[in-house]
């Protein structure tokens, strides 16, 4: 199932039951329909193991480095939506297993593409609870 996308679509996994791996689309904005959507999980999604998040090149493009405040970048109330969405996601692998990887848009050493990314998701990033794709 893919998730997200220009367009805020307000849905519910919560029939979904079947799935397997959830693909989300993310840019600065709209976030939060994301974190809305990952909230209708339940216990019922036993065959769900993973959450691959797909991330718009923009976001990943500047070292932290250049703009130690992330919020310079995309806007304070962007940053809130993210950090939600990192308690979301933390909170569905500590509960429920279900594991989540970055599919990049390009290809860029681990250790650049995660110093740039940590900084929306820093908690997952920081337990080491997120793989890397391409």
């Amino acid at each position: 199932m893919f998730l997200g996308g220009p367009e805020p679509t307000l849905f519910t996994l919560s029939k979904a039951i079947k799935l397997r791996e959830v693909i989300l689309w993310l840019g600065s904005q709209r976030v939060e329909w994301v974190t809305l959507a990952l909230q209708t999980i339940g216990r019922e999604h036993r065959d769900l193991k993973r959450i691959s998040i797909e991330v718009h090149p923009f976001l990943t493009i500047i070292p932290a480095s250049t703009y130690p405040n992330v919020g310079q970048v995309i806007g304070e109330g962007n940053v809130r939506q993210w950090l939600d969405l990192d308690r979301s996601l933390v909170h569905l692998q500590e509960s429920r297993s279900i594991r989540t990887r970055v599919i990049r848009p390009w290809s860029r050493p681990n250790a650049d593409f995660l110093d740039s990314f940590g900084d929306l998701l820093p908690e997952i990033t920081k337990r080491g609870m997120i793989g890397l794709a391409r």
